[in-house]
């Protein structure tokens, strides 16, 4: 690297001494011109990050039949909390919670729905509130993340996936077993009260125990 330095130092006053100077004013301007952008580039770079407690939503998809059917929904009723301002997306994450109200459940059927409140989270142990937090978050745009999650008064490490699209929605998704928050005994309760909407074509009647899970939420970006 000093060879190089030195090289271009002797080869830059070959030019300075047949050139009288002349060269010397281009270099200022270019260097000028340099600072200038370096300049634009870190006005542009003073931006804030918040999340967007508002826009928060859960979606959920849960299996039946041999071939497993997806059956999806959602929660009326999720709360943020952690929520801080930050320099960059990720840092505005890092202490987030979420609350779900499982009396919330919304599978776009109502009668489904009651049995989901009652036969399923109505037989787990301080299950009126599902909650979750951030414990760790790597990446700058996508990367991994761990969320612990409280269950039927279980809590587990669960991995998620996470990315940032366009827009600045950022979704957080992983697939969960019931039967890892020793849930087992409720998985089943619904199953009984839903035995015959499970039965698929080939006479068997199934309730998977996954669940895959979706969370979005809006990042507000604000630029000075």
């Amino acid at each position: 690297m000093k060879k190089v330095f030195f090289s271009l130092a002797i080869g830059g006053s070959i030019a300075f001494l047949s050139s009288c100077g002349g060269e010397t004013k281009h270099e200022d301007k270019h260097e000028n011109h340099a600072q200038h952008d370096t300049h634009t580039e870190e006005a542009k770079a003073k931006c804030s990050y918040k999340i967007d407690a508002k826009s928060v939503k859960l979606n959920w998809t849960a299996f039946k039949f041999t071939e497993k059917s997806p059956v999806g929904g959602t929660f009326d009723a999720i709360e943020l909390g952690g929520l801080v301002e930050a320099e960059t997306k990720i840092e505005a994450l890092k202490n987030a919670t979420i609350s779900i109200y499982t009396n919330s459940v919304n599978s776009s059927n109502e009668g489904r729905d009651v049995k989901i409140k009652n036969s399923f989270f109505g037989t787990m142990n301080k299950t009126v509130i599902l909650t979750g937090a951030i414990k760790s978050i790597e990446g700058e745009d996508a990367g991994k993340a761990i969320i612990e999650v409280t269950m039927n008064d279980v809590k587990k490490d669960l991995d998620f996936d996470w990315s940032i699209d366009a827009e600045n929605m950022i979704t957080f998704k992983t697939e969960l077993s019931v039967n890892d928050f020793n849930a087992t005994t409720s998985l089943d309760a619904l199953h009984e009260v839903c035995s015959e909407k499970h039965t698929g074509t080939d006479g068997e009647s199934i309730l998977w125990p996954e669940v895959q899970v979706k969370i979005s939420a809006q990042i507000v970006e604000d630029c000075k």
